[in-house]
Order: C-alpha cells, then sequence, then structure tokens
C-alpha cells in the first residue's frame, strides 16, 4: 500500500507529525464564527417578524364575558 497519499493528514484536522498547518489562522477562525453569529442574528429576527406577522394577521376574537 502506498502510504504516500494518506500520511499527511489523520482526518482530525491536524497533521500526522503533530504540526498545525493545515488548521485556520486566527483571524480565519474568528471571521467564521462572526459569519455564523450574524447569520444566527439574522435567522432569529427573520423568525421573531414572520412570528409577528403570523400574529397580526390572526383574526380577532370577540371577548363574549
Amino acid at each position: 500500500m502506498d502510504r504516500s497519499a494518506t500520511s499527511g493528514n489523520n482526518g482530525s484536522g491536524r497533521t500526522t507529525n503533530g504540526t498545525h498547518s493545515d488548521l485556520p489562522d486566527l483571524a480565519t477562525y474568528q471571521a467564521q464564527w462572526a459569519k455564523i453569529h450574524d447569520d444566527t442574528v439574522r435567522q432569529i429576527n427573520e423568525a421573531l417578524e414572520q412570528e409577528k406577522k403570523r400574529i397580526s394577521n390572526r383574526p380577532k376574537q370577540s371577548s363574549s364575558s
């Protein structure tokens, strides 16, 4: 079996020789998390707006008490 094709990376995000050359640098990592955060906030805000619209479109119930 030819080990040259598989010896560089063990699938865990680290190379088998202990270096971290294939891991993102701190700025890239922070940018990825900032994007995830912004996407999550946007999705929450969209869900809240949809809920407000759904509630406002609900027919008004008359109180018969």
